[in-house]
């Protein structure tokens, strides 16, 4: 729940608004006190937590747009991704329970340009951002396997990765291996590289890698 409050100057009273986390406005009433430093001290110090709460739902995402499968008593899987924004921040709880994976196919398609990974999430199935438009991803130090086609069908030239996650193989219909998390061979260099944390990018039709 966000607070925003505003200081009515010249009448000495100060309007505060309850709002949901959808950004309905729940409520509102007015406080009224005496113009002193001391109250005007506290009316900014209720607009700057009402400011950072805001911010901070922001940054998180909207919970309603994550269809979660509930784990356990404590953890959930991001089943499907129904909101409509490209630019997405996975909340590492939903609610009030622990983001640990990244479902298969759930953001599959959703035309999404940037997504923030929160580093409570511990694995990324099949498909999970097939077909999108990301141009750079960052996997969280949280992040132990990643499944077959998870990134493909993605412009991405930029990868920031931890050391020693599993790119889960597939084996196809004639028994051959594959690795294709990603495009372009990362998968297959960031094996040849030791599985080194680092950030990894691709130019000139090879990849490149800044240890760190």
């Amino acid at each position: 729940m966000i607070i925003a409050a505003a200081v009515a100057n010249q009448s000495g009273t100060m309007e505060v608004e309850t709002i949901s986390k959808n950004g309905r406005s729940l409520k509102s009433h007015t406080i009224r006190a005496h113009h002193t430093n001391t109250s005007k001290k506290f009316f900014t110090v209720i607009v700057l937590l009402g400011a950072f709460s805001f911010a901070a739902f922001c940054q998180h995402g909207n919970e309603n747009d994550f269809a979660v499968l509930r784990k356990n008593i404590i953890n959930v899987f991001i089943m499907e991704y129904k909101g409509v924004e490209q630019i997405v921040n996975i909340p590492s709880r939903i609610q009030d329970k622990k983001v640990i994976f990244i479902g298969a196919n759930a953001f599959k398609n959703k035309n999404i340009t940037s997504v923030t990974i929160p580093n409570s999430v511990t694995s990324i199935r099949s498909n999970a951002f097939f077909n999108n438009n990301l141009t750079a991803i960052t996997i969280p130090n949280s992040v132990t396997a990643i499944s077959p086609t998870a990134f493909l069908q993605n412009p991405i030239t930029c990868i920031t990765i931890g050391a020693n996650v599993k790119i889960q193989p597939y084996t196809d219909y004639n028994g051959i291996i594959h690795t294709i998390a990603f495009d372009n061979g990362f998968d297959d260099f960031y094996v040849v590289q030791g599985r080194m944390a680092g950030t990894y990018t691709y130019s000139d039709g090879r990849w490149n890698t800044s240890v760190q």
